[in-house]
């Protein structure tokens, strides 16, 4: 779902990009300084809108969603930008064409998805599948919206400026969905895979895959964030995925595993755990 919801946000990043850049004439502008602001005002939007997804949809935090939004339209503005502006280099070096362009927004996309990624910096891995998401989003999308200008090309002006509208769209979307998607798929080939599933409270069915480290808690910043249950800290509980599986402890509440109260120094969780955290209740699923 949140796959969808990233995609839908980042085709409306495309679309507002679009009326941005489109609202001034870079046509007449120095090639490099109109190829960085295009990246940076499309890469803004795209970044704002994805940033923003998690605090409105998932976490339903108005606070999230907008600290989201600042990080990804700053992170946006300046890897979209510098994006463009190497990817018009390439253009050049290879002397214009088709492929010369769908290379050009590759590297866009490959710079947005690894600003994107570097948003989470809790792994390597995860910041490298954003930049490969990115990279893959930013060449599908881009070869989408150059061959509609080539077939367009002898269009009006009006018909050519609907038709960059509707590119921007594509690239937004691909890379808001794409981006997601790679970390699933890096969750689905992790040889240890946790899942934490909601089953109780406004959270209800909400999961949540385990990685490396998840925090706990009533806090918006947290990965799995407990919303209006008064029994739960704002950093409850950390879950850290190490050498011998993946080990709860607690910060600043108490947790039951199984009905067992879990101690200070932690315990390592099995498939089927059942965590009670204040009133909320969590299954963990390993496989």
């Amino acid at each position: 779902m949140q796959i969808y919801y990233n995609a839908l946000f980042g085709a409306i990043g495309g679309f507002f990009g679009w009326l941005l850049v489109g609202s001034f004439a870079t046509q007449t502008w120095n090639i490099w300084l109109a190829s960085g602001f295009i990246g940076a005002g499309v890469g803004m939007c795209i970044g704002l809108a994805v940033g923003a997804v998690e605090g409105v949809i998932i976490k339903r935090s108005v606070k999230q969603a907008l600290w989201g939004a600042l990080r990804g339209a700053g992170i946006g503005l300046l890897s979209g930008m510098v994006g463009l502006i190497v990817g018009e280099i390439i253009f050049l070096t290879i002397k214009g064409g088709l492929i010369a362009r769908a290379l050009g927004w590759m590297v866009f996309g490959m710079m947005l998805g690894l600003g994107q990624g570097l948003l989470d910096r809790r792994s390597r891995r995860r910041i490298s599948y954003s930049a490969l998401g990115g990279t893959v989003a930013g060449l599908v999308g881009g070869l989408m919206f150059e061959l509609l200008t080539q077939v367009f090309l002898q269009s009006s002006t009006s018909a050519q400026m609907i038709l960059s509208g509707l590119g921007l769209i594509l690239i937004g979307a691909c890379l808001g969905g794409i981006i997601p998607l790679s970390l699933d798929v890096l969750r689905r080939i992790a040889k240890e895979k946790g899942t934490l599933v909601i089953r109780s409270g406004s959270q209800a069915g909400l999961e949540v895959a385990v990685l490396d480290s998840v925090r706990v808690g009533s806090y918006d910043g947290c990965e799995v964030y407990l919303r209006g249950d008064s029994g739960v800290a704002d950093v409850h509980a950390r879950i850290v995925k190490g050498i011998d599986g993946f080990l709860i402890s607690p910060e600043n509440g108490a947790i039951s595993v199984a009905g067992q109260q879990v101690p200070g120094n932690g315990r390592l969780l099995a498939d089927g755990d059942i965590l009670q955290l204040g009133n909320t209740t969590i299954s963990f699923e390993a496989r």
